[in-house]
């Protein structure tokens, strides 16, 4: 059995935000908080100490922001994993461009962080890189910035798409099925099972047929179409 831990660091000026983030993640199996640091100087150095493989930061912090402190531990060790755990919803794109993990959004969803610290923890152990997993999308006003693999279903309406996601229940934006579809083409999970619909196969649980047509039945209870055309390409893909 693996029994690999993964040290971590909380980085919040703030020691109650701080320990409570710590609370949550310490409930992952083969996590260790190695330390909840609320001045931002001290992580760099912490890192090293700790031997720490994942860093939590706010990005409101006095002396160096957690914009600031990311670029300085991503040059320092690219292998690092930073997830960012913030209020501001504003600096999404420079993240990303940081290419951190996750962007996580207070009030703190704890499911979604103990979901993430088990990806981060399994790709270390199957060393995988999968911050490209990590993808913008613009509602309105908003940027939100989601894992690939929380989406369950893209339904195409009219002008608009709408998303179907474990974690904002559904998104959505003016854009297109066959945009985002090119923005997760490197995630094999996704499958195009009608033209207006796109599927993360990891939530397929049955295909339905009903008459001469076809439905996937999801493990959330919900149904979407499968065009008949498709059908073939999916079995093959889901019995590979």
């Amino acid at each position: 059995m693996e029994t690999m831990i993964v040290k971590v660091l909380v980085v919040d000026d703030e020691p109650v935000t701080g320990l409570f983030l710590k609370s949550i993640l310490e409930q992952v199996p083969g996590v260790e908080i190695a330390e909840v640091i609320t001045n931002s100087l001290e992580v760099a150095g912490k890192v090293d100490e700790h031997e720490a493989r994942v860093v939590f930061l706010d990005i409101d912090m006095p002396e160096l922001n957690g914009l600031e402190l990311a670029r300085s531990l991503r040059y320092k060790d690219e292998s690092l994993c930073l997830v960012f755990a913030t209020a501001h919803v504003d600096y999404a794109l420079e993240a990303f461009e940081l290419y951190s993990f996750d962007y996580i959004l207070k009030p703190f969803n704890e499911e979604r962080i103990k979901k993430t610290m088990q990806k981060i923890r399994e790709g270390l152990i199957n060393n995988e890189d999968r911050n490209d997993d990590l993808i913008i999308i613009q509602e309105e006003e908003r940027q939100i910035v989601i894992r690939a693999d929380e989406i369950i279903y893209v339904e195409s309406l009219n002008h608009k798409v709408r998303i179907v996601t474990g974690s904002y229940n559904e998104i959505i934006i003016h854009e297109n099925v066959q945009s985002l579809e090119k923005s997760l083409s490197l995630n094999s999970i996704f499958f195009r099972c009608h033209h207006s619909f796109l599927v993360n196969t990891d939530y397929v649980k049955m295909i339905v047929r009903i008459g001469r047509s076809y439905d996937l039945l999801l493990t959330t209870g919900e149904r979407i179409p499968l065009s008949r055309r498709r059908l073939a390409e999916l079995k093959n893909l889901m019995n590979g």
